[in-house]
């Protein structure tokens, strides 16, 4: 299972077990709508925070892969003649 499936995983079970607790407590419904409202917003900016953290690293594995690809030693094997 990848990183991003785990953490998607554990923002659903969070964004669940709010939602329950919100349904079983003893506000009135309005009070218990504007709660699910908040923490589902609250949960939608976390997850687009952590995905802009994947991205970012994600971007960063790609730059520094390209990088060794392009060392002078790679190059050499790859220009070199395998005669």
């Amino acid at each position: 299972m990848s990183n991003r499936n785990i953490i998607l995983a554990l923002l659903g079970a969070a964004l669940t077990g709010a939602s329950v607790a919100m349904l079983l407590a003893p506000d009135s419904g309005k009070k218990t709508r504007k709660k699910l409202m908040r923490s589902a917003i609250d949960i939608k900016d976390t997850v687009a925070y952590v995905l802009l953290q994947v991205e970012d690293q994600m971007d960063h594995m790609r730059g520094k892969m390209g990088k060794d690809a392009d060392t002078d030693e790679n190059r050499g094997l790859a220009t070199s003649d395998p005669r």
